[in-house]
């Protein structure tokens, strides 16, 4: 013999945990959530959505635990801001390179902002010390090796 759904009094709602009592508080805090996850979602498609971002992806859906919505936040930021600090670091150290093959009279002023971009890098943490050090000993050598010339 075949169940057929009975239908629900007003007062009660189906939900995935079984059926619960329906208040017009929980719809509007339902509704307070849902706004709050696309609003997330579009920030966090904003910051990722650049030209050039290494994981430019829609996000179809965030995490349902609070302290991960946040951490996808918080990550799409700092993605977005090592991003730039990176950009800014291969441009320095292409102008340097390029000032010394070239040989400019402010050769040591480049040379310093670079060791200078480098440092912060570091600081920032997008970069090792070790390969701040790679970096900043190749930029002297180039040097040394121009002014042998």
């Amino acid at each position: 013999m075949l169940q057929t759904a009975l239908p629900f009094p007003a007062y009660l709602r189906r939900t995935s945990c079984g059926i619960m009592p329906y208040s017009i508080k929980s719809d509007i805090h339902i509704q307070k959530i849902l706004a709050f996850i696309n609003s997330a979602m579009v920030l966090y498609n904003s910051l990722t959505a650049q030209p050039g971002f290494s994981g430019a992806k829609e996000v179809e859906h965030l995490p349902n635990i609070k302290s991960q919505k946040k951490r996808v936040l918080t990550n799409a930021k700092a993605t977005a801001r090592n991003k730039s600090i990176k950009s800014n670091l291969r441009t320095t150290i292409k102008k340097a390179e390029s000032a010394i093959t070239d040989g400019s009279k402010e050769n040591a002023e480049v040379i310093n902002g670079a060791y200078s971009v480098i440092d912060k890098a570091v600081a920032s943490g997008v970069l090792h010390k070790n390969a701040a050090a790679r970096k900043k000993s190749a930029i002297a050598k180039k040097a040394a090796a121009a002014a042998a010339k």
